[in-house]
């Protein structure tokens, strides 16, 4: 149900980026902002409209974290990993902060990761990247991988009064309905 068009806009910034998304869905995205301001929901319309608008074929959501735990768990097969990713039509990372990859001190990780977007953007692969904290996500993708995002696709720091976490906003219009709980 992540769709652009479901998307709630509070304000007109909001409106904007959305309808910036609309405009470019091919191109690559940097999501970063606090906790609950729209950043998957974002990804993932985008994924949507992208697939689309622009006949692709396959889409894939998933976080550093599990993705790192799959190289962890195929020690020597990091390969296999980078292959598979670097080849679907859109690739969604959520949660790529550093801190949530424990062992993050390994290079090789930081590696694999720099590895998967340099791969993408040299086969024009739709690659989307989601965290909180842009100087967290630029430890796990690199300043190569940042500027390969920002050289074709669009950074969007959503902060500030306009990004607040939207969720206790939706619950109070929930909960201001007729439902027994």
């Amino acid at each position: 149900g992540k769709m652009l068009d479901n998307f709630i806009c509070f304000n007109p910034q909001m409106q904007y980026v959305v309808d910036l998304i609309k405009q470019h869905s091919w191109k690559p995205f940097l999501f970063t902002g606090a906790p609950g301001c729209g950043k998957t929901h974002l990804a993932i319309g985008t994924m949507v409209k992208s697939m689309a608008d622009n006949k692709r074929k396959d889409g894939k959501y998933d976080t550093a974290e599990s993705i790192f735990l799959r190289i962890k768990a195929h020690n020597g097969c990091e390969n296999e990993v980078v292959e598979l990713l670097s080849g679907i039509d859109i690739l969604i990372i959520d949660e790529c902060e550093a801190e949530k990859i424990t062992a993050f001190s390994d290079n090789s990780i930081k590696g694999v990761f720099q590895e998967i977007i340099r791969r993408r953007d040299l086969n024009k692969l739709q690659t989307i990247i989601i965290g909180n904290n842009p100087l967290e996500v630029k430890k796990i993708i690199g300043d190569n991988g940042y500027s390969r995002i920002n050289g074709v696709g669009e950074i969007f720091e959503l902060n500030g009064d306009n990004w607040k976490d939207y969720r206790p906003k939706i619950k109070k219009e929930a909960n201001t309905a007729d439902t027994p709980f």
